[in-house]
């Protein structure tokens, strides 16, 4: 029998028109719920109970609350759905139509019976790291993930956000391919960079930026003439 690996992913849910259903309304769920709204609108949760902190997102992201317990077809037409009561036989059920249905099914109560695994991830800005044991160590993932979290400060969802700014410069301005490859290495290479855009206001990266990108430009071109001397 063939063993496959978990396929990494990061989902775009925004534009997918289909519910992320969540099932249950306690601590666990609450912080499935925190995490989904900051990628979608379209949130369904099921649960006879909510606790507070759901009540809160249910007000402040327009969420809908299906005051009820788990019934066999709630996964229809959902593009994910957790499995988060009490109860691990009710998960189990959800697992199965999950699998039947071919809607992913993240199970808190059993690593075994979930289709998919939600890494410990650390956000900056537009970074993302994502860790994951695919279940089998939770707290190995929370400790890498804290310590990552040292790691990578608050400054590099600025140097993050001046990348992409030069990205879109350098696409828009320099042909050569050549000579961006040797640009985009560049940034990610120099560490005093990096300093400098960690000591740079927000305000100012684009001039910051221009102003780098003139001098890396004239520097790569000194490079070609000596080559070609060469």
């Amino acid at each position: 029998m063939i063993s496959y690996e978990s396929y990494p992913i990061m989902l775009n849910l925004s534009e997918i028109e289909a519910n992320c259903v969540v099932v249950g309304g306690g601590k666990v769920a609450s912080r499935k719920i925190s995490s989904l709204v900051k990628a979608t609108s379209q949130v369904v949760i099921i649960s006879p109970e909510i606790n507070p902190k759901i009540e809160k997102l249910l007000e402040s992201h327009n969420l809908k609350w299906i005051k009820r317990p788990y019934q066999y077809g709630d996964l229809q037409g959902a593009v994910l759905a957790f499995a988060c009561t009490f109860d691990p036989e009710i998960n189990s059920e959800i697992a199965k139509e999950g699998k039947e249905k071919g809607v992913p099914v993240n199970v808190v109560t059993s690593a075994e019976e979930s289709t998919f695994y939600v890494p410990a991830t650390i956000s900056r800005g537009d970074l993302n790291i994502s860790i994951s044991t695919q279940g089998a160590s939770p707290a190995l993932a929370a400790k890498l993930r804290r310590n990552f979290e040292q790691e990578f400060g608050q400054e590099w969802e600025k140097y993050v956000e001046f990348l992409k700014i030069a990205r879109i410069k350098v696409k828009n301005q320099i042909p050569d391919s050549d000579t961006r490859s040797y640009i985009f290495n560049k940034l990610v290479e120099d560490d005093a960079i990096f300093d400098q855009v960690k000591d740079t206001n927000r305000k100012d990266l684009e001039y910051f930026c221009d102003k780098l990108l003139k001098q890396l430009i004239e520097n790569g071109r000194q490079q070609d003439e000596t080559k070609n001397r060469d």
